[in-house]
């Protein structure tokens, strides 16, 4: 007994020997009574936690002697211990064994260990190892350590190994290390890890491991290199290593390995377990039967000979040379398989991703959402549905494939369609339809087109190229034309009767010497702008319950005649060529008219706005100017050039919920125009229009008066000094 106390003084202090005998009856301590005994446990069964969650936040060390009989450290029921850069020590003594055993919450030591020390007095060996149960929570530590510390009575160092057991299991059990299990010191013993049931043990790598144990659900993780040399590897368990591999001869059935990054430092024979990765190159690989599962790019792999083959394609790339028809292949999470050949789909599971062939697909079952077949000269060999999926092709006949729901995408001619309906996407790019096609609640989507060959009932028509030969907007269908190579062409009278026409990103519709009619519908302009061009041709809107709204960046354009009521929303604007456009229609907003002739009212701002006039000629109407305050931005302004005509249209200025005091002025026209061309002016009651375009109050005739007599007294007083 003396050398124990000898060394566990060495080691510990005075007052560790105090402690060492402070609980020497086995029996239990719970909680506090367990803290107030650090550092030194002696020979008893001691619990934190022991009615629930206890949470220890110490400094000191936890050493738990087996002096007797077998002594255990338990923490449970969700209980926190916490002890920064501190250890918790097992030590045996006299063929005893210590445990510690941890059932939930967080363990935290920082840069602590948990360590299996055996003392003995003079020289006699203890055969009895250290335990560490881990059963729930999760630990987090520098590392796990077995130390010698037997003495001899001349207090020699005696080298006789000492052993520390870790068994971790149980879903959700996480432990985490900093540290190799072994280190080189001589004095050091075995340190044997099991883990199981869920339970994952992670380390940053270990060259030399003493002894691990991947039970049944138990999930080793170096990350860094790992040497299997010493490992025991059940079924069901799970390897991982961010590193290299060592000494892995074959992943047998049941067994799961994870290249986390990772790699094979030789090569190692697939035969009936699960393989995980990344980007991976089969040169290191014999694979004869299991499962391949990548996440990126497979190389090197030519083909399948086997039906106990399987590759999963979990978001992975693979582009095989040879057949795979004998074996089984997945597509999951976008995962992308393309083949150079006909492919018989019998042993082929497809949850989503790309399947791309130039040759005969057959034995297909039903492309649903998020799966996409690309044929890439390639067809369907037998009845094929397109259920919710994406068929991607170029010329094709659709004799083979059965359109329920989805999207058909070609760059050649579509043959033998049919009937699109509602949940039906086809999408032209650059292709077109070879006969006739019904577009009947569909979509199709189009970059130039020609609407010869497709008879549009209902549903969208979307244009980002020239869109023609289309006669009629009615009701149940949108015409949407989006982006700044996008036209519509109406070559032709075109008519909007109860549908939509969108003009989006920049769009343009170009009117050419025909007649385009909005007779009960919307046409809207995105606020990205638009454009109508007018060539010769009628913009007919006069039939709308609204005025048709342009907005910023949108505008009409070139020559012609617009029947109807337009407003130009905030920065909408109406440009004609050095032809004209004329307008037959009341027009509203704030934004800027150039060449245009207006036969209708004109009512500026939204109350109130800016419009601006550049050759404008206003032949008839009223133009109705409104001022709600003084302040800037409260009153409607003109502003026009000297080429501007406003001769024939009214003058109407009114207060709009303001009543002026007296003596405030407005500049309300500007530029070149002349206040007084109008063909009438009509102002509220005492203010006048002045020819500089500013509006004032008429002065009242006593003012007059008083400035009268002020003058005339003026005269008389000089008279007398004269």
């Amino acid at each position: 007994m003396k050398n124990f106390t000898r060394s566990f003084l060495r080691k510990h202090g005075l007052a560790a020997s105090i402690a060492l005998f402070a609980f020497n009856a086995h029996a239990q301590v719970t909680d506090q009574a367990v803290v107030e005994a650090f550092p030194d446990l002696t020979d008893g069964t001691f619990v934190i936690g022991a009615t629930g969650a206890y949470d220890v936040d110490t400094n000191e060390d936890v050493t738990l002697h087996a002096v007797n009989t077998d002594s255990s450290l338990t923490l449970q029921n969700g209980s926190n211990y916490t002890s920064n850069n501190h250890d918790i020590l097992l030590a045996s003594w006299y063929r005893s064994a210590a445990t510690l055993n941890i059932t939930g919450g967080i363990i935290d030591l920082g840069s602590g260990y948990i360590m299996a020390d055996r003392d003995d007095d003079d020289g006699r060996a203890s055969e009895a190892p250290a335990y560490v149960n881990i059963t729930g929570g999760t630990v987090n530590l520098y590392g796990f350590r077995a130390y010698n510390h037997l003495w001899g009575g001349g207090d020699v160092a005696v080298e006789v190994p000492s052993t520390l057991h870790v068994n971790i299991s149980g879903q959700g059990t996480s432990v985490s290390s900093n540290e190799p299990v072994s280190l080189s010191s001589s004095f050091e013993g075995t340190v044997n890890i099991t883990v199981s049931d869920g339970a994952v043990y992670s380390m940053p790598n270990d060259d030399h491991v003493d002894s691990f144990s991947i039970e049944s659900g138990g999930t080793l993780e170096s990350r860094g290199s790992f040497s299997a040399a010493n490992l025991n590897f059940a079924s069901g368990g799970t390897l991982k290593f961010g590193g290299v591999g060592y000494y892995i001869d074959s992943i047998s059935s049941g067994q799961t390995i994870v290249l986390d990054g990772g790699a094979f430092y030789d090569t190692t024979t697939l035969a009936g377990g699960t393989l995980k990765t990344g980007a991976f190159d089969m040169n290191n690989l014999s694979f004869t039967s299991g499962t391949l599962e990548a996440t990126g790019t497979l190389t090197n792999l030519d083909s399948l000979s086997s039906s106990a083959q399987t590759v999963i394609l979990d978001g992975g790339i693979w582009s095989p040379s040879g057949n795979i028809e004998t074996g089984n292949v997945t597509l999951q999470n976008s995962g992308e398989l393309t083949l150079d050949g006909d492919y018989d789909a019998t042993n082929f599971t497809f949850t989503s991703g790309t399947l791309e062939t130039s040759g005969v697909l057959t034995h297909l079952d039903p492309l649903s959402s998020g799966q996409t077949v690309i044929l890439n000269g390639g067809s369907f060999g037998d009845t094929t549905t397109l259920d919710g999926g994406t068929v991607k092709t170029t010329s094709f006949d659709m004799s083979n494939l059965t359109f329920n729901s989805g999207t058909l995408e070609a760059t050649g001619t579509l043959t033998n369609l049919g009937t699109l309906s509602s949940g039906d996407t086809v999408i032209l790019d650059g292709g077109s339809f070879g006969d006739a096609t019904t577009l009947a609640g569909g979509t199709v989507k189009i970059t130039d087109f020609d609407m010869t060959n497709l008879l549009f009932t209902s549903g969208t028509l979307e244009a980002t190229g020239t869109l023609q030969n289309l006669t009629e907007v009615g009701v149940n269908q949108t015409v949407t034309i989006d982006g700044a190579s996008a036209n519509l062409l109406m070559n032709q009278n075109t008519n909007v009767t109860g549908g939509t026409l969108n003009v989006l990103n920049g769009a343009s519709v170009s009117v050419l010497n025909h007649t385009f009619t909005v007779f009960n519908g919307d046409l809207l302009f995105s606020s990205s702008g638009g454009t109508v061009e007018i060539d010769g041709g009628t913009l007919n809107v006069g039939s709308l319950n609204t005025a048709l709204t342009l907005n910023e960046n949108s505008s009409i354009t070139g020559n012609g005649t617009l029947f109807g009521d337009v407003n130009l929303g905030v920065g909408g604007s109406i440009d004609g060529d050095v032809t004209g456009l004329t307008l037959y229609g009341d027009l509203s907003g704030t934004g800027t008219l150039s060449d245009v002739t207006v036969y209708g009212n004109v009512d500026i701002g939204n109350s109130p706005g800016v419009l601006e006039l550049q050759g404008v000629t206003l032949a008839s109407g009223t133009v109705f100017m409104e001022i709600f305050g003084t302040g800037v931005g409260e009153y409607d302004t003109l502003i026009g050039d000297a080429f501007t005509d406003v001769s024939g249209a009214i003058l109407n200025i009114s207060f709009v919920g303001f009543t002026p005091l007296g003596g405030e002025s407005w500049q309300l026209i500007s530029g070149g125009i002349d206040p007084s061309s109008f063909n009438s002016v009509s102002t509220p009651e005492n203010y006048a229009m002045s020819g500089d375009g500013s509006f004032t109050a008429i002065p009242e005739p006593s003012t007059w008066i008083m400035l009268g007599g002020l003058v005339l007294s003026m005269v008389i007083c000089l008279r007398r000094r004269q």
